[in-house]
């Protein structure tokens, strides 16, 4: 999911989702046990299904349109920033004196879903049955010595 996400969602260089997988063990309603993941992001599943995004906090969400504007992140640590809207075009944030739009302002923004979780599982399948089987071979192997303490799971 790490390589998956960093691959497919390269938007930003602090790496937080890709960083945020966690593995864990699933048991499912009729006792079968199988491997998955998580991450405690609450946006990682927007990226792979996609879906409407809506501000929280303020009445527009600000897109980034410069490099300054990625960086700094937020409007509110932009200094020098002023109002404008034209002709009908999405009100914008502009650093003065220079007129350059910063931002774009939008009462929401749709997110195409990637199906980066997915594509990550597909790439890994192999993988994940080789450890798998590997374990269960060790397994067997061990059982067939007599191990002097066997855990349950």
């Amino acid at each position: 999911l790490d390589k998956s996400t960093r691959k497919y969602l390269n938007k930003r260089s602090t790496g937080a989702l890709a960083n945020s997988w966690q593995a864990t063990l699933i048991r499912d309603e009729s006792g079968d046990y199988s491997a998955g993941a998580y991450s405690d992001l609450v946006y990682a599943s927007i990226h792979e299904r996609g879906g409407r995004i809506f501000p929280k906090k303020a009445k527009n969400l600000a897109i980034p349109l410069t490099n300054k504007a990625r960086n700094i992140g937020s409007p509110r640590n932009f200094p020098n920033l002023q109002y404008v809207s034209y002709n009908g075009i999405s009100p914008r944030l502009i650093e003065m004196p220079s007129f350059t739009a910063q931002y774009a302002l939008r009462r929401w923004v749709d997110i195409p879903g990637t199906g980066y979780i997915s594509k990550a599982g597909e790439a890994a399948k192999d993988d994940v049955v080789a450890i798998i089987g590997n374990g269960v071979t060790g397994l067997m192997a061990s059982q067939a010595r007599g191990p002097s303490l066997i855990y349950e799971i």
